[in-house]
């Protein structure tokens, strides 16, 4: 069938509808070729360190706050001396991230700390993971900062779900606080006073003699801590 001189004309500027799409997904994906592509956040673990702390510790609506003194190896371990009004030892944390060694060095009697304990409610790797500011290796919603700093994250322990979260500082240390919130309320906070950045000898981080002889339940050391 023969077309009219309208309709001929018509038909060669109506545009092609494959054509378009054609043309659309085309710039379509050179767009997307220029939009940037977010990488996920770095990681800038810690470097060891010494420190000043204080450790809030609440429970069973119980709740105490401790003056420590800390020298943490993010690599290796952790020794925290909770010290007294006059400065000395109370009890000394000798840490890994799921287990610990407790000492009190007026009694001589010491504890092994499980992350298995379920009758604390608090974990050894809920003061790793704030000490070290390192998510746990099963840790969920990790957050970090800009900076690639660990700003937040949630994991499950021994009684329930536990979520941490991190305080940048504006000096050199990089956070001011951190805290996590366990099962039933129970919540355990480190505010760090003065630090410095320095090797940690490894026998800063080894046991101090006698420890181990007198064992006694975990428990019956970290709840004298509570008033």
């Amino acid at each position: 069938m023969e077309l009219t001189a309208a309709e001929d004309e018509w038909r060669g500027a109506k545009p092609s509808f494959g054509g378009a799409a054609l043309l659309s997904a085309m710039l379509f994906c050179g767009a997307c070729s220029h939009i940037p592509q977010q990488s996920p956040a770095a990681i800038s673990p810690l470097a060891p360190y010494t420190a000043s702390i204080q450790i809030r510790a609440t429970a069973h609506g119980r709740g105490a706050l401790l003056s420590a003194g800390c020298a943490v190896d993010p690599a290796s371990g952790a020794r925290v001396e909770i010290r007294d009004n006059m400065g000395g030892t109370r009890l000394l944390v000798l840490l890994k991230p799921s287990s610990a060694l407790l000492f009190n060095p007026d009694s001589g009697e010491s504890a092994r700390w499980s992350e298995l304990d379920s009758s604390l409610p608090w974990s050894p790797l809920d003061l790793w993971t704030l000490l070290a500011a390192t998510p746990p290796p099963h840790g969920e919603s990790i957050k970090y900062d800009n900076s690639g700093r660990l700003a937040a994250c949630e994991w499950r322990g021994a009684g329930g779900g536990r979520r941490a979260r991190f305080v940048r500082s504006t000096g050199g240390f990089p956070y001011a606080s951190a805290m996590v919130d366990g099962p039933m309320g129970a919540r355990l906070t480190v505010e760090w006073r003065k630090a410095d950045f320095g090797a940690i000898p490894a026998e800063v981080l080894a046991g101090p003699p006698g420890a181990g002889t007198e064992a006694v339940s975990a428990s019956s050391l970290l709840d004298g801590l509570l008033p």
